[in-house]
C-alpha cells in the first residue's frame, strides 16, 4: 500500500495534473517512500499481524513497523512469555524475563495501531514530492534565486531538504 497518491500532490499544489504529470508523480512516489523506509529502518501501512524475530541478550526490542497497538504473543526460544511480563511501548517491547543470548531467539507478533503514515511525516513527504515534481524539468534542481537583466538562475543542489531530515530523525529507529 502506498503512502501517497498523485492526488495528494495535486491538492498540495492546488492544481489539476494532466495524465502525463500524474505519470511523473507516480514515478517519483515509490522511490521517496522506499527512501523513507530505508532512512528510518521502519515501514508503515502494514495490515494484519506482524511477526518479527530478534536476537537475544537484551530484554528491549525495537519494532520496525510502529506503532504496536497490541502485542499478540511473544516467544523466547519457542516458549510463550506470560502476558504479565510483556510491556508494550508502541515502538518497542520490553520483557520482564531473562532472554538468553543467541540469534533470532525472540519472536514478537503484534498488530499495528494505525495503517497511516504519521501526519508530520506525510506532510513532509508530500512537500518534498511536490518540490521534486515542480523541479523535474530543471533536472531535479530547485531554483533558489532568479534575476532578470543579465539573466541569472541559481539552483539548490542539496540532496535532502532540511525539513525532511528533521522529520526523518524523529522516526529513525536507534542503532543497537
Amino acid at each position: 500500500m502506498s503512502y501517497l497518491a498523485y492526488t495528494d500532490i495535486q491538492t498540495f499544489l492546488e492544481t489539476t495534473l494532466t495524465a502525463a504529470e500524474q505519470a511523473v508523480v507516480n514515478q517519483i512516489l515509490p522511490g521517496l517512500e522506499a527512501f523513507v523506509d530505508g532512512e528510518t529502518g521502519r515501514s508503515w501501512n502494514v495490515e494484519g499481524n506482524i511477526t518479527e524475530l530478534f536476537d537475544g541478550g537484551s530484554n528491549v526490542f525495537f519494532l520496525t513497523k510502529p506503532k504496536a497497538n497490541e502485542v499478540v504473543s511473544v516467544k523466547v526460544d519457542g516458549m510463550a512469555v506470560d502476558a504479565d511480563d510483556i510491556y508494550n511501548y508502541g515502538d518497542r517491547v520490553k520483557l520482564d524475563v531473562v532472554v538468553p543470548d543467541g540469534p533470532q531467539v525472540v519472536e514478537i507478533v503484534y498488530k499495528q495501531a494505525s495503517s497511516n503514515l504519521p501526519n508530520d511525516l506525510k506532510f513532509a513527504l508530500i512537500r518534498w514530492a511536490s518540490e521534486i515534481f515542480k523541479s523535474h524539468k530543471e533536472a531535479g534542481k530547485t531554483i533558489t534565486r532568479t534575476s532578470s537583466g543579465p539573466i541569472s538562475v541559481d539552483f539548490d543542489t542539496k540532496d535532502l531538504p532540511d525539513y525532511m531530515r528533521r522529520i526523518l530523525d524523529r522516526y529513525t529507529l536507534p542503532a543497537l
